[in-house]
């Protein structure tokens, strides 16, 4: 999966928020349900690619009932829902989930969700909890430094910034959010270092020219 492809925008500097894309390959499944039959995830993700969404729904309710279930079913269901433009179930299948397994990455999305509602103080709950489930989740934080950076509190947006370079140190966003933190606080030259490093990971970035031109 491609970590840059669904990013949240956060306001007034274009800061980068990190997400989960989810796709597959094409199947049929589910000719019959006189009998449970064994659904896969990549049957799942397969008709959410299609946006086959009734049947996809149908066969997350059964893959959920199985054994060796996969947080990752609940996250497309979650991803159905808002695609779907009901957040309240999106929310719900996430919190469900949850409550059986709790998981660094379904507290992510749920922050996603809460984030997209305006719901910052939800979201930033949410985010701890997906880092206190896992200390590495570098999307979530960054998307937490991201929050800060919004809250203008850069102590906490830069501790959360370094912590994600830390776990990834190739992870593009977390050094341009620190480059932008770093104009904001008027530090020019950290500033134009991480800028630069980000330009390094990602040269061919939908906002290098910006960029190149911003640090000179």
């Amino acid at each position: 999966m491609s970590n840059q492809k669904k990013k949240w925008l956060a306001k007034g500097i274009g800061l980068v928020f990190g997400s989960l894309f989810l796709a597959g390959t094409a199947n049929k499944i589910i000719s019959s349900f006189n009998a449970p039959p064994t659904i896969r995830l990549e049957q799942i993700e397969a008709m959410y690619a299609q946006k086959q969404y009734p049947e996809a729904l149908k066969a997350i309710d059964l893959f959920q009932q199985q054994p060796d279930n996969n947080v990752k079913a609940a996250l497309i269901e979650s991803n159905i829902y808002r695609q779907l433009k009901q957040p309240a179930k999106a929310l719900a299948s996430l919190e469900s989930e949850i409550q059986k397994k709790p998981d660094s990455q379904l507290y992510e999305q749920l922050a996603l969700i809460y984030s997209e509602q305006g719901k910052n103080a939800e979201a930033e709950a949410a985010l701890k909890q997906a880092i206190k489930h896992d200390p590495r989740n570098v999307f979530a934080l960054n998307n937490l430094a991201v929050l800060y950076i919004n809250k203008k509190q850069t102590p906490e947006a830069e501790t959360y910034l370094r912590q994600a370079i830390k776990a990834a140190p190739s992870y593009p966003d977390a050094y341009r959010n620190l480059g932008f933190l770093h104009l904001q606080t008027k530090n020019t030259l950290e500033a134009k270092k991480h800028l630069e490093f980000y330009l390094k990971l990602q040269p061919q970035a939908p906002d290098a020219a910006e960029i190149r031109k911003l640090i000179g």
